[in-house]
């Protein structure tokens, strides 16, 4: 039972060192993509390709027959990826050994796709090396989030009112940044605005009418009654 985990331990950490990666795709190239379209191949160990083949999302198979070690890049004679909707299998005796997720590049630059890690990310190409995933990577957050982030906190700022400097010789001089708010500030507190208004519905307003006619009316027979008494 030992000697059993043992071998099987050991055909795992084999096929683990032996294993082929696809580690990146350039499905759209600057000028023609007949012939300037390629697939990169990674292994740890020499590797006997006899047998493997690709195949796109149509179905197209191309055979591979060659040894390596580390990176193979596969130059393709003619168009043979799609720029969207693309994914791409390694297989060897009807079995998937390796795949992409679906991909697309409409961008007709250098940037191909890399497998940095468990991810796919749209880089600058990195052929036949080491694929540049942490600098890239950071790189491009930098770009997409550092203005909104900046943009945060700047209404952060307005809304919390938090003091700024008014310049660095100067700790004491301190001025709040929203000054509209401020003034705001003032007409809410002023006299006027802080008298509550009376709110009178349309019924009262009625009966409030009809009040004052019947007075109105009361005086009038009154008036007459006594001139006629004169």
């Amino acid at each position: 039972m030992r000697l059993m985990a043992i071998s099987l331990t050991f055909f795992l950490l084999v096929h683990l060192a032996t294993a082929i990666s696809i580690t990146e795709v350039e499905l759209n190239p600057q000028g023609k993509d007949a012939g300037n379209e390629w697939i990169e191949l990674y292994s740890e160990q020499e590797s006997n390709l006899n047998g493997y083949y690709l195949e796109n999302k149509d179905g197209d198979i191309l055979n591979l027959n060659q040894s390596f070690s580390k990176f193979l890049l596969i130059k393709l004679n003619k168009q043979w990826l799609d720029n969207s909707d693309e994914k791409i299998f390694l297989k060897k005796d009807n079995q998937t050994l390796a795949e992409t997720p679906i991909l697309k590049d409409s961008e007709d630059s250098e940037l191909t796709w890399n497998l940095c890690g468990s991810e796919w990310l749209f880089l600058p190409s990195t052929q036949e090396q080491e694929n540049n995933c942490e600098s890239n990577s950071i790189e491009q957050e930098v770009i997409q989030e550092s203005p909104e982030k900046e943009a945060q906190s700047e209404e952060t700022k307005k809304a919390l009112l938090i003091p700024t400097k008014e310049n660095e010789n100067s700790s004491q001089k301190i001025q709040y940044q929203s000054l509209t708010y401020q003034d705001e500030k003032i007409i809410l507190n002023s006299p006027e605005s802080s008298a509550p208004k009376q709110f009178i519905s349309k019924q009262e307003k009625l009966f409030q009418g009809i009040a004052i006619s019947f007075t109105i009316f009361t005086l009038i027979i009154i008036i007459l009654l006594a001139l006629r008494k004169l």
